[in-house]
């Protein structure tokens, strides 16, 4: 009984800031490629803008973003999108993204890892640090949204543009009821896993973005050995949602599976196109001999 408890027991924050700084002490002695040059760290909140503006860059032409807003082919967003719509897109997806991620860093609910490198100097300011990649982590202890939480994000933050007043005729026309049904990605997570006993012990990994000037380097798998050796090291799920097949790829070949999809479509959206799958993705810890 005692090991079946201390099996399903949820992931604290202590104890995953604990882990974490024990893989980035140790170090990940396998990267011989160019990501070999970046550095891994814990951000906190003093980083807060600066990681938003990098989501805001990297999910630049990602298909839920474009999507959310409904202005245009979301899977050519460079092509179909003028310039005002990509400003409207970005607007969106740095409130989308700086809703969760305040309560993450600022209210203590979770970690974020980035990921830095140094310049060659070639250009100005280019011999700083610059943050590249940033990955955001929940532990199954923590409740992401509280009603405290979404009145403070209300106060502090404002409300979400394609569901504002002031804004939301500035969007498509289903962008409203678009948003509003992919806030039931919430009520998946937990009936995949805080109603499994064994998966309750997991850690959801909410966000991972790199810099549209880094895509293809290596960085993002450099974060993803690192949360995987995290969850590895105290016996946890890892769980994460996706919008592409590309993306669902690159996460199987660090040991997620597909669980379960998802096809997200409002009444009435007849656009060209109306649904968005998501991808809801599970890694189950791999034991040490």
């Amino acid at each position: 009984m005692a090991t079946c408890m201390a099996t399903t027991k949820k992931v604290t924050n202590q104890e995953l800031s604990q882990a974490i700084e024990d893989v980035l002490l140790i170090g990940d002695s396998k990267d011989n490629d160019s990501s070999s040059a970046s550095k891994l760290s814990l951000l906190n909140e003093e980083h807060f803008k600066e990681t938003i503006n990098l989501w805001v860059d990297a999910f630049q032409k990602d298909p839920m973003a474009a999507w959310l807003v409904d202005l245009g082919d979301h899977y050519d967003v460079e092509n179909s999108f003028n310039d005002e719509q990509k400003k409207l897109l970005d607007l969106n997806t740095e409130n989308f993204f700086s809703w969760p991620h305040r309560l993450i860093v600022k209210r203590k609910k979770g970690f974020v890892i980035g990921v830095t490198t140094k310049g060659s100097g070639e250009e100005e300011k280019d011999e700083n640090e610059k943050l590249v990649g940033a990955m955001s982590l929940v532990p199954s202890s923590q409740t992401l949204f509280t009603i405290w939480d979404i009145v403070s994000n209300l106060l502090t933050i404002g409300i979400p543009t394609v569901v504002s007043w002031i804004t939301k005729k500035q969007y498509g026309p289903f962008a409203e009821k678009r948003f509003n049904v992919v806030n039931k990605l919430a009520e998946r997570q937990k009936a995949l896993m805080t109603n499994h006993d064994e998966r309750k012990r997991f850690v959801y990994v909410q966000t991972v973005g790199m810099a549209t000037s880094c895509q293809g380097k290596g960085m993002g798998g450099k974060l993803l050995r690192t949360i995987t050796s995290v969850a590895d090291s105290m016996d946890a799920y890892l769980y994460l949602e996706t919008e592409s097949e590309e993306n669902e790829s690159f996460y199987q070949h660090y040991g997620f599976h597909t669980e379960e999809t998802i096809d997200f479509k409002v009444d009435g959206d007849e656009s060209d196109w109306p649904t968005l799958k998501m991808y809801l993705m599970i890694r189950n810890p791999v034991k040490k001999a």
